[in-house]
């Protein structure tokens, strides 16, 4: 069982991981034919980068101190496949998360353990169903989840006060917008 499974279908399949001082966190990264390659962070405020020059298939798992990892992004891959609740509750102080801009689809996890989460961007994917509670992730001033397929009520923010930016247009949310009234910084807003 992988973390986080997706088809690379791009001719250079790179991804960036930030490991908080200290990390101990393993990243491996499968290709579904025997071969894998691991990344341990041992040093303080590191990013993992990397790339492989092929298209394929990857499967990431995170495993170790993974509870160290304070971004991942990995935008605009053109990555096709899904997000697990297990990918999510391992990195519980992540503080940027960027899936944007490939083609990840299924429900979006529960982000209710990352109270840290400053920038939440699942922009420009297939993700459906309803749209989960941020309410939690009281430290967010960007969140960005346009252009899926998101549907039913958009749930209330009103505990991220901090909110500069929000975007959640071209999905098929249905109801009363909730009020942002207590997001007194919100300078964007795009619903």
């Amino acid at each position: 069982v992988y973390d986080f499974k997706c088809d690379a279908n791009t001719s250079n399949f790179a991804f960036r991981i930030t490991l908080a001082a200290e990390a101990g966190a393993r990243i491996i990264i499968d290709k579904g034919n025997g071969e894998s390659v691991t990344v341990v962070g041992t040093g303080s405020n590191i990013n993992v980068d990397w790339s492989y020059p092929q298209p394929g298939k990857y499967n990431i798992n995170l495993s170790g101190e993974t509870s160290r990892i304070t971004g991942i992004v990995i935008n605009n891959r053109r990555l096709i496949g899904y997000l697990s609740q297990s990918f999510v509750d391992k990195i519980p102080n992540i503080q940027l998360f960027n899936l944007a801009g490939n083609f990840i689809s299924g429900e979006l996890p529960s982000f209710a353990s990352c109270t840290a989460l400053t920038s939440f961007q699942c922009n420009i994917n297939q993700f459906s169903g309803e749209l989960p509670s941020f309410a939690s992730c009281t430290a967010l001033t960007q969140f960005r989840c346009n252009s899926n397929q998101f549907s039913g009520e958009l749930p209330s923010f009103a505990s991220c006060t901090a909110l500069t930016t929000f975007w959640c247009f071209s999905n098929q949310f249905s109801g009363t917008l909730p009020s942002f009234a207590s997001c007194t910084s919100l300078s964007i807003f795009y619903c």
